[in-house]
C-alpha cells in the first residue's frame, strides 16, 4: 500500500522557493496596539521544516509615539535596518518570519533549520543592529518554536478582515474617493439555515441597520444571505468598527461575513444625496448602538 505525501509542500530549503507573500496590519493584543509584518507565504511549509529553532531578536525604539509606535523619522532607520537584515538572512535554511512592534519595542523572528548556523545568525543580527544604532537582545526558542509565528504574527480572522478592509479603502482612494464623506454601505452575510439568517437579521435590525428580506444565495455554498445597509464614512476606524462587529456576530450565528461595498464619492454631499434617494436617515448610522 502506498501513502500520499501531497499534504505537505515539497521544497528546496531556500527562501526563493517559497511564495514571497507578506501582509502588514494593525491589531490589538491584550489592549495593546501592535503593528505586524508577516511572511504568510511560508506558513504551509513550516511543519515540514521542523525540527528547527526560532531566534527572537528584540530592539528598543529610540523615538516612540504616544501609542508605542516609531516616529516617522525613526521609521526610515527601521526600514533600512530591516532591509539589511532580510538581505543577510536570505540564504538556505534561514527564514525571516516577520516582526511585531508594540510598546516601544520591536521583536523580529527568524527560523534556523541547522543548529550549526545559530552562532553566525546571532552575530549577524547583532552586527546589523549595531550598524543602524540598535542594541539587539537575542533569545532562542526551541520549545514550540512556531508558537510566536502562529500566535503573534499570523493573521486571525479579524486581522484578515482588517487587511481586506484596507485593500478596499485603498481602491476607493485610488478612484478619487472623498473618504470623510458619509454614504450608504452595504454588507452581506451568508448562513446555512434560514433560521440562523433570520436570527442574525433580527439582531442587525435591533442595532439600527436597515435589513433586506433574507434570500437564498446564488450558489449552494451561499445558503441564505442577509444584506444590511447603514451610513458611514470610509475612515478606517468607522468602517472597521462595523466589519469587525458583523464578523463576530455572523460567526456567533454559525454564518460567515462575506464583505461590503460602497460607492465612490467624488463631491461633497454626493453620498448623503444617495442615502436620501435610498430612504436612509440618521437612524441607519448605528456606530454608537453596536455595543
Amino acid at each position: 500500500m502506498t501513502t500520499s505525501k501531497t499534504a505537505q509542500p515539497q521544497l528546496a530549503d531556500t527562501p526563493a522557493d517559497i511564495p514571497d507573500q507578506w501582509e502588514t496590519f494593525l491589531t490589538m493584543i491584550e489592549d495593546t496596539l501592535c503593528s505586524v509584518v508577516v511572511h504568510v507565504g511560508i506558513e504551509p511549509f513550516l511543519d515540514a521544516m521542523m525540527p528547527a529553532t526560532v531566534i527572537q531578536a528584540e530592539i528598543a525604539l529610540a523615538h516612540v509615539t504616544a501609542n508605542g509606535m516609531p516616529t516617522v523619522a525613526e521609521g526610515k532607520t527601521l526600514m533600512a535596518f530591516d532591509e539589511a537584515l532580510q538581505t543577510a538572512i536570505g540564504v538556505p535554511g534561514q527564514h525571516y518570519l516577520g516582526r511585531i512592534t508594540a510598546n516601544g519595542l520591536r521583536r523580529i523572528y527568524v527560523l534556523i533549520r541547522n543548529d550549526a548556523d545559530l552562532p553566525q545568525v546571532e552575530r549577524t543580527l547583532v552586527t546589523v543592529g549595531q550598524t543602524h544604532g540598535y542594541e539587539v537582545a537575542l533569545m532562542q526558542i526551541t520549545d514550540a518554536p512556531l508558537r510566536p509565528y502562529r500566535d503573534l504574527l499570523y493573521p486571525t480572522d479579524q486581522d484578515w478582515q482588517w487587511i481586506a478592509d484596507q485593500r478596499q479603502l485603498d481602491a476607493l482612494r485610488d478612484a478619487g474617493d472623498m473618504t470623510a464623506e458619509t454614504r450608504p454601505v452595504e454588507h452581506w452575510c451568508a448562513f446555512t439555515s434560514p433560521r440562523a439568517a433570520e436570527q442574525f437579521a433580527d439582531w442587525a435590525r435591533s442595532k439600527g441597520y436597515r435589513v433586506a428580506p433574507v434570500e437564498p444565495g446564488t450558489s449552494h455554498e451561499d445558503g441564505f444571505v442577509v444584506r444590511l445597509t447603514h451610513l458611514a464614512t470610509m475612515a478606517p476606524q468607522d468602517i472597521g468598527l462595523h466589519t469587525m462587529r458583523l464578523l463576530d456576530a455572523c460567526a456567533g450565528q454559525g454564518g460567515s461575513y462575506e464583505g461590503w461595498q460602497a460607492m465612490v464619492v467624488q463631491s461633497a454631499g454626493q453620498g448623503l444625496a444617495e442615502a436620501q434617494r435610498q430612504g436612509l436617515g440618521a437612524e441607519t448610522s448605528p456606530i454608537l448602538r453596536l455595543h
